[in-house]
């Protein structure tokens, strides 16, 4: 036996790229069919078994969390991006056309999960 400490090993090449391909699948499954789309369809999309979906993202909301999450940095690199090649409103305005253009997965969000106004007891 090795005296190594149990470090967390790195994602194997595969697992990343099955990883992403869910994603991308679960943002167009989702765009099309809603939230309530089936997650079999996102795997048969994305070209891998049930089982790896599930492997990646335990829970459905845990799918959706991570969709949201690499949304949120993609929006925070188009910013960054903007904010080197335009001045402060033109970019402001294109950054803002670019992320309202890619939001259906987040337009159908408010149908599966309550928002606060309508949670709150009368």
């Amino acid at each position: 036996m090795t005296d190594q400490p149990n470090r967390p090993r790195k994602p194997r090449a595969d697992a990343i790229r099955n990883r992403e391909r869910v994603l991308e699948a679960a943002k167009a499954v989702f765009s099309r069919g809603g939230t309530e789309a089936g997650l079999e369809g996102v795997a048969r999309q994305a070209g891998v078994g049930i089982g790896t979906l599930y492997r990646h993202f335990p829970t459905r909301e845990a799918l959706y969390e991570a969709l949201y999450r690499r949304e949120v940095e993609q929006l925070a690199e188009l910013a960054r991006q903007l904010s080197a090649e335009l001045p402060p409103l033109a970019g402001c305005a294109a950054g803002s056309r670019r992320w309202w253009s890619s939001s259906a997965p987040r337009r159908a969000w408010p149908r599966r999960w309550p928002s606060p106004r309508t949670s709150r007891p009368s």
